[in-house]
């Protein structure tokens, strides 16, 4: 019993080297690995293909995402993403995912982590 608590201790202390500082790095050269960049005054980056996002677009998929889960969220997207090509921005840094998920851009963004934008006729056609 006192070496199962001892490991126990020490595995939530160490969280396997997942702290904010890790996760923000590996955030960034994951996005960086899928040439997805964060466009200057804004909290988002975009794929770097052309892409038809405009305001007032239709349909709308919001992915969220906390602070333990945004990487493994991030790559099954990503991943998917390379075969499928949808029109999406993600959040260009963990640091602005805490600030989002604690209302700091408003109320109505939270838990907003990947916005993805599907052809609106496919969408129409699914439905």
């Amino acid at each position: 019993m006192e070496c199962t608590c001892w490991l126990s201790f020490n595995l939530r202390k160490k969280n396997f080297g997942l702290n904010k500082e890790n996760i923000a790095i590996q955030f960034e050269l994951l996005l960086k690995e899928y040439s997805v960049a964060r466009y200057e005054d804004s909290i988002w980056a975009f794929p770097d293909y052309p892409h038809r996002i405009k305001s007032n677009y239709g349909w709308k998929i919001h992915i969220s995402a906390i602070l333990t889960n945004a990487i493994q969220i991030a790559r099954k997207f990503l991943t998917l993403n390379q075969k499928y090509h949808f029109d999406f921005k993600i959040i260009s840094s963990i640091p602005y995912l805490e600030q989002m998920n604690m209302g700091y851009f408003g109320n109505s963004q939270v838990g907003k982590f990947i916005t993805i934008y599907p052809d609106q006729s496919a969408v129409t056609e699914t439905l």
